[in-house]
């Protein structure tokens, strides 16, 4: 239920951010393969940014095994025509392998200027298709060494394939990210006595906007990819009036940071829930002002500053380009110091509980 509520938030933001872009790289899975190996069917379409004549390689550990354009889509699937085959024994159904969005090629007819001659599908021999005597395309070794750790992900190229099928690409190359979430209530209220005297309006509404940015290890191999940086702003807004017409707006401000800690799933995970716990520290300014109701009198405003802590837990969910959805679940208690009143008195104010914010994020 709560991945469908993050799809649904994140599908209604925009398409047009969804296309991608020359070199962005996807895990994928074939689901069908023709006899000739020049069709295939895998498991990514229009909801992963596939868009109809994107030209990519298809590539295992041991380079690229075929090149090939999209020529139908659907939400969760495409169709290719692979123009160049440089291995056919890897395109076989339930193959897993990565995908890399690549410029449109020219393709020549003439067979004597074909940069790889089309092969022919036999039982592999050997982890490396030059060993079958099968010429790689010019450009089929161009793979860096973060492809090629990348590609450590998907097991090995010509062996079985894992029972748990890879489902989601990786976001590790962009360690910052920029989010904010909110909870707002907008209500207004109005106290009436029995006494004809009139009545009193104002308000009983609440906002919470949190701004903040995170940042990660791009290192997954470490302990502390699990960890990562969080800074925070936060606004908070509040008022409520009583039963007596009085009335009380609270406005606040807040600057911290702390850390979240990813357990279970990777941050770096597209098209998963990712769940994390976390805790933050803050400090800021508060400001107080009463309205008096039957009682009469003069408005009155007080200043002074807060100090706070939160922690709890949230989840996450990311698009393939970033962008994601997040909730937050967590335990805020704060305390206020207030400067001296007319009457000689310093006040000071706690309160604590159970908040819940939602919102988006970006990651580059």
């Amino acid at each position: 239920m709560l991945k469908n509520l993050f799809l649904f938030l994140l599908l209604s933001v925009s398409t047009s951010v969804w296309s991608l872009e020359i070199d962005e790289k996807l895990t994928m899975r074939i689901v069908k393969a023709s006899q000739s190996r020049k069709t295939i069917l895998i498991n990514r379409g229009v909801e992963d940014g596939l868009v109809k004549g994107d030209h990519a390689k298809f590539f295992l550990t041991v380079g690229v095994v075929a090149r090939g354009v999209v020529v139908k889509l659907a939400p969760t699937r495409s169709v290719w025509s692979i123009y160049r085959l440089v291995n056919a024994d890897y395109l076989k159904d339930g193959q897993v392998m990565k995908l890399k969005i690549t410029a449109p090629v020219k393709i020549t007819k003439d067979d004597s200027r074909s940069l790889v001659v089309d092969d022919t599908p036999k039982n592999v021999l050997s982890s490396d298709p030059r060993d079958l005597g099968i010429p790689l395309a010019d450009g089929a070794n161009d793979l860096d060494e973060e492809d090629a750790e990348m590609m450590g992900e998907t097991g090995g190229a010509g062996g079985a394939v894992s029972s748990t099928i890879l489902e989601s690409s990786s976001l590790r190359e962009r360690v910052k990210e920029v989010f904010g979430t909110v909870f707002y209530s907008g209500l207004g209220a109005k106290a009436t006595p029995d006494n004809a005297s009139g009545d009193y309006i104002g308000e009983a509404s609440s906002f919470i906007l949190n701004l903040g940015g995170e940042f990660y290890s791009k290192n997954e191999k470490k302990w502390q990819s699990r960890f990562s940086l969080v800074i925070l702003y936060s606004i908070a807004n509040t008022s409520v009036m009583a039963h007596s017409g009085a009335n009380v707006i609270e406005k606040s401000s807040e600057y911290g940071g702390g850390f979240h800690w990813y357990p279970f799933t990777r941050p770096s995970k597209t098209f998963k829930i990712i769940p994390y716990a976390k805790f933050l520290m803050m400090l800021g300014s508060v400001n107080t002002t009463y309205n008096p109701g039957v009682e009469g009198g003069n408005s009155e405003s007080s200043g002074g500053s807060s100090a706070s802590y939160a922690f709890g837990g949230g989840a996450k969910y990311y698009l393939h380009n970033g962008f994601g959805a997040r909730a937050d679940f967590e335990y805020y208690s704060r305390g206020d110091s207030f400067a001296t009143d007319d009457q000689g008195v310093n006040w000071i104010t706690a309160k604590s509980g159970p908040r819940v914010t939602l919102g988006f994020s970006y990651r580059w």
